[in-house]
C-alpha cells in the first residue's frame, strides 16, 4: 500500500495495497547494531559529503527500486564506536611517545623531550569526535538519488538532549537558538517527485509502510485523521515540507491527555530542482489547516522547565530538546533514549524492582491502566504461573521420551533444573520452577519477559506431529541472558536420582526358551517419605560442545519401566490438551 498524489492541482490521497515491495526489511550487523536495512555504499557517503571512514555509521534503512530512490540513516549509537582503536592509536603515536637515544660522540645517554602527552592525543581525538559527530547527525532519513546520487530530500538533525536548570535557558538565545515548546510526534517531510506528492518519515521513504511499534494504527492512518481533507494544491511543487504529527499514539510522556491529533507546519525548504536545493526558507508561507508552533521568551521556557515539561531550541537544522535535571531520572525510567515504544510489560520488567512503581506516572494517560502495580502484578502472576507448568511439562516429557518445541529462551531456562529421577511428581517439579521464576521476576526481568514470549507464542502455534513432538537441541552459548541476571548456578535446583538403575536385559539366543525375565523394579517413591530435596546444590559439570546451529533430532524412545504392559499416557498429548482447554 502506496500513498499518492495525482498530477493535478487539487490532488487527492490514494493508497495503493500492494505495498512496497522494493523496501529493505532483511536485518543487518554494524558495529554490533542490529539495523533493519543494508550498508551503506561508497558512492553513497560521497554524495552526502562523509568521509570513507563514515561508512561503518550510517546505513540505508530504507529503498524504492521504482523510484531509484534510497534513504541513509545513521545507525543508533554511532557516537559509541571509537574514532580509531587503540592498535591504529600506539602505531601512529608511538614514534613522538618513546624516548630515544641522543647519539651523542660523547657517549653519554641523552633524552630527547616527548613532542606529544596522552593528553594532546585525548584532545586531537576529542576534536575528531566532534567533527564526526557534525558530519553524520544531520544525516537523519536522507534521501537520494541511486542512479544520480543527488540529494532529493533531507530533514532536520539528530535531536540531542540536554539537561539544564531554568537559569541557563538565556544561553541559547544569546548564541542564535529560537525557543518552542516541545511537541512529542512525528516529523512528516511532503515532496514533489516523479509527478507524485511523496509521503516521509525519518526512516520510510514512504510513510504508509510506518507504524508505530505496539500500535494498531499506522503513520498513514493517524496522518489522514489528523489532516483530513488537505488541500494539496496550495503546496508549491518547487519545495519540501516538514510537518509534526502529534497523536495519541506516538506520545512517550506526554501527560496531557491528546483529545484531537493535530499536524504542525514545520519548516519549508527548497527542492532539488531549484538553485538553493535543501536550503530553509526563511520566510515559508503559511498553509490553510495546519498548526503552527509559537516562539516563546525565557520568561515562559523557565516556566516550562519549572513545570517538568521540555522546549526545543532551533538554529537552522539544528534541534536541541532542553529538560530539567529533575526529568533525567523520569527518562530514564521511561527507556527515552532507548526503545520507548517497547511493550508497557517489557519496560515494566526491565526496570530494577525500586523503580517499577514509577513507570506509571512517566507514561502517557491512555497506558496508565496498564503500567499500573495492579496490572503488572497480574501478568507476572498468570504469565509465572504458565510458564512454571509448561517448563515442568517440558523436563518431563524429555525424560519420558517425548519432546516439545520451544524456544531458545525458555530452553535456557528447562536446562536449569537437573532431574535424574522421571518419577518425580509433577507438583514437585512446578514447585522448583516456581523457585526460579520468583528469582528472575526480581533479578532478571528481561530475560523472563522473553519467556513469557515464548510460551505464550508455543501455545498459540503448537502442532503435534505424530506421537511424538520435535525438540530443537541449542548449543549452550547460543543464548545469553540480558546483562541484568545475576542468577548463579547455585541458584538452580537439582533434583537427585532415588530410583535404583535398571539392569541391561540381554538376549543370549534366539527361541523362547533362551529369554531371559526382567527384574522386579520398585514402584516410583511416595512424595510423603521419598520425595527428593528440593533445593540440594547443582555440581558443575561441562557441557559437551555441540554445534552452533539448530539440529533437530526426534526424541529417543521411552525407557521408564512399565510394571504392566498396556498404553502409556503421553504427557504431551495431556499438555496440549490443557492449554486448548480441553
Amino acid at each position: 500500500m502506496e500513498p499518492i498524489i495525482d498530477g493535478t492541482n487539487r490532488g487527492k490521497l490514494k493508497e495503493r495495497r500492494e505495498g512496497n515491495k522494493s523496501s529493505k526489511s532483511s536485518k543487518i550487523k554494524i558495529n554490533s547494531h542490529s539495523v533493519k536495512g543494508e550498508k551503506a555504499k561508497l558512492e553513497d557517503i560521497s554524495s552526502l559529503s562523509l568521509q570513507p571512514s563514515d561508512v561503518e555509521r550510517v546505513y540505508i534503512c530504507d529503498s524504492d527500486n521504482e523510484k531509484k530512490l534510497v534513504m541513509i540513516h545513521y545507525v543508533d549509537g554511532y557516537d559509541k564506536i571509537s574514532v580509531h582503536d587503540f592498535g591504529s592509536i600506539e602505531s601512529q603515536y608511538k614514534s613522538l611517545l618513546v624516548l630515544e637515544d641522543s647519539g651523542s660522540d660523547s657517549g653519554e645517554t641523552e633524552r630527547k623531550v616527548i613532542k606529544k602527552s596522552w593528553g594532546d592525543i585525548a584532545d586531537q581525538d576529542g576534536k575528531k569526535f566532534e567533527e564526526m559527530k557534525k558530519r553524520i547527525s544531520p544525516i537523519r532519513g536522507w534521501i537520494i538519488n541511486d542512479k544520480t546520487k543527488t540529494i532529493v530530500c533531507r530533514g532536520f538533525s539528530e535531536t540531542s538532549i540536554v539537561h539544564i536548570s531554568p537559569s541557563d535557558v538565556q544561553y541559547y538565545l544569546d548564541n542564535g537558538y529560537t525557543l518552542n515548546p516541545f511537541i512529542e510526534g512525528t516529523i512528516i517531510r511532503i515532496f514533489w517527485y516523479q509527478d507524485q506528492w511523496v509521503h516521509s518519515t525519518n526512516k520510510k521513504i514512504n510513510f504508509i509502510n510506518s507504524r508505530i511499534p505496539v500500535v494498531e494504527a499506522s503513520i498513514f492512518d493517524m496522518f489522514k485523521e489528523a489532516l483530513p481533507g488537505f488541500d494539496y494544491g496550495q503546496l508549491n511543487k518547487e519545495r519540501i515540507y516538514i510537518f509534526h504529527l502529534m497523536h495519541k499514539y506516538n506520545q512517550i510522556m506526554n501527560q496531557d491527555v491528546v483529545e484531537t491529533p493535530k499536524i504542525y507546519h514545520l519548516a519549508t525548504l527548497m527542492a532539488s530542482t531549484t538553485d538553493k536545493p535543501m536550503e530553509l526558507v526563511e520566510k515559508p508561507e503559511e498553509l490553510y489547516g495546519v498548526e503552527y508552533i509559537r516562539n516563546i521568551t525565557v520568561d515562559e521556557a523557565e516556566e516550562l522547565l519549572q513545570t517538568r515539561r521540555c522546549i526545543i531550541a532551533r538554529k537552522g537544522f539544528e534541534l536541541i530538546q532542553l529538560a530539567s535535571v529533575s526529568l533525567e531520572k523520569s527518562m530514564r525510567i521511561r527507556s527515552y533514549n532507548e526503545n520507548p515504544f517497547n511493550p508497557i510489560q517489557l519496560l515494566y520488567m526491565k526496570l530494577p524492582v525500586e523503580d517499577r512503581p514509577y513507570l506509571i506516572e512517566v507514561v502517557p494517560p491512555h497506558q496508565k491502566q496498564t503500567a499500573s502495580q495492579e496490572s503488572m502484578d497480574d501478568y507476572i502472576r498468570e504469565n509465572s504461573d504458565k510458564l512454571s507448568s509448561f517448563c515442568a511439562e517440558v523436563l518431563l516429557s524429555k525424560i519420558s521420551g517425548s519432546g516439545l518445541q520451544i524456544g531458545k529462551t525458555v530452553n535456557w531456562l528447562v536446562k536449569k533444573v537437573k532431574l535424574d529421577n522421571p518419577h518425580v511428581p509433577f507438583s514437585t517439579v512446578k514447585s522448583l520452577f516456581d523457585d526460579v521464576i520468583y528469582k528472575m521476576v526480581n533479578e532478571d526481568g528481561e530475560t523472563l519477559y522473553r519467556c513469557f514470549k515464548e510460551q505464550n507464542n508455543f501455545q498459540k502455534h503448537s502442532t503435534k506431529k505424530g506421537s511424538v513432538i520435535i525438540i530443537y537441541e541449542h548449543h549452550p552459548d547460543e543464548f545469553n541472558p540480558s546483562k541484568q541476571t545475576v542468577l548463579a548456578m547455585e541458584d538452580f535446583p537439582v533434583v537427585g536420582g532415588t530410583q535404583p538403575k535398571r539392569e541391561k536385559i540381554r538376549r543370549e539366543g534366539k527361541g523362547e526358551g533362551n529369554k531371559q525375565t526382567r527384574k522386579p523394579v520398585s514402584p516410583p517413591p511416595k512424595s510423603s517419605s521419598n520425595s527428593p530435596s528440593p533445593r540440594s546444590p547443582s555440581p558443575k559439570k561441562t557441557n559437551p560442545r555441540r554445534s552452533p546451529n539448530y539440529q533437530k533430532t526426534t526424541a529417543k524412545s521411552s525407557s521408564i519401566p512399565q510394571d504392566k504392559p498396556g498404553k502409556t499416557p503421553n504427557m504431551v498429548d495431556d499438555f496440549l490438551a490443557k492449554l486448548n482447554g480441553k
